[in-house]
């Protein structure tokens, strides 16, 4: 599979990812609007649980058990507003769905 070959870092300015390539991409909490879980029906065999984080310029991915994914997720659990239902939903799905788990304010 290979997810922990990914490496996820958040802070307070913003989402570092780096793929296994070693392709590195970033974007800043000023530019960040939305924070997605994608679900796909690839599993268990391919990445089927991806983390989206959508901003004005584009977004970068990284799937569940990327490194540092843990201390991400509870990062994303300090931002006002997120739904950790959605992130429950998100993790029991099997299907082609996206689950919004947090939406800057306007």
């Amino acid at each position: 599979m290979g997810e922990e070959k990914w490496s996820v870092t958040v802070n307070a300015t913003g989402t570092r990812v780096q793929d296994p390539g070693g392709e590195v991409a970033e974007i800043s909490w000023e530019d960040t609007l939305g924070i997605f879980i994608e679900t796909n029906d690839s599993g268990p065999l391919g990445m089927d649980v991806i983390w989206l984080v959508a901003g004005e310029n584009g977004s970068i991915m990284f799937p569940m058990g990327a490194q540092g994914e843990g201390a991400a997720l509870q990062y994303f659990q300090s931002l006002p507003g997120f739904n950790n239902k959605q992130v429950i939903q998100a993790m029991s799905c099997s299907e082609n769905q996206t689950f919004e788990v947090w939406r800057k304010a306007p």
